[in-house]
């Protein structure tokens, strides 16, 4: 019984530094998408119908525009895209060529992105 309690100790001393372990790969990893944020550049798109009438008009649309943005490389976040408004906005991380980039994953997605407005994103 006495080696039973001390296996369980060493057991549960491996557990605990393995989640902090993990705690602190984590707070790392935040920190450096925090970082990215900061120095980011967002982005407002009209969206409408490839052949430039009406454009997103169902949540499946909405959806398709998401999961288009999601694939493209240098967008930090899809931060919304609004049924209502028929526009998407992203952050797109720091040196990005996604906003070049995004007008053609629309296209593929069968609508039309144009761009609305760009500002940098400071947190100050």
């Amino acid at each position: 019984m006495k080696n039973m309690k001390s296996t369980t100790g060493v057991l549960t001393v491996l557990a605990v530094g393995l989640l902090f372990l993990t705690f602190v790969q984590a707070g790392g990893d935040y920190a450096k998408k925090t970082a990215a944020a900061d120095e980011a550049l967002i982005c407002v798109y009209n969206i409408s119908g490839a052949d430039g009438g009406a454009g997103m008009f169902c949540g499946g649309c909405v959806n398709r525009v998401k999961a288009a943005l999601l694939e493209v490389d240098g967008i930090a976040s899809v931060d919304a895209v609004d049924l209502k408004t028929g526009t998407a906005t992203v952050t797109l991380t720091k040196d990005s060529k996604a906003k070049d980039l995004i007008p053609e994953a629309i296209a593929d997605a069968g609508f039309l992105a144009t761009l609305k407005v760009d500002e940098e994103k400071s947190e100050k």
